[in-house]
């Protein structure tokens, strides 16, 4: 489980980074809004929520699913630490 936990969190961090970055377009508000569904919230928000608008298949919803598995395996303190980075990114954004 741990090697999943470190893939998927290197994943996400770097999402943040590249997708907050200028010149991201309309993703801006989705993508962080994405992460800090996949952050706190739950699988069912993720679809309700910031990807509500998109048309998913089923092969990407399974992928959002495991990436919230392995999120949800992270310590508290990490997916706190997580979190805060989201916020500090997104306040430079």
């Amino acid at each position: 489980m741990a090697p999943c936990i470190m893939k998927m969190t290197l994943i996400l961090l770097i999402t943040v980074v590249l997708c907050s970055s200028p010149g991201a377009g309309s993703s801006r508000g989705v993508v962080p809004s994405l992460l800090q569904t996949l952050l706190e919230g739950t699988p069912e928000q993720l679809q309700s929520g910031p990807l509500s608008r998109y048309s998913i298949d089923e092969a990407t919803r399974a992928a959002l699913a495991a990436l919230k598995e392995c999120i949800d395996a992270l310590p508290r303190e990490h997916v706190k630490a997580l979190t805060s980075l989201l916020k500090l990114v997104r306040a430079e954004v």
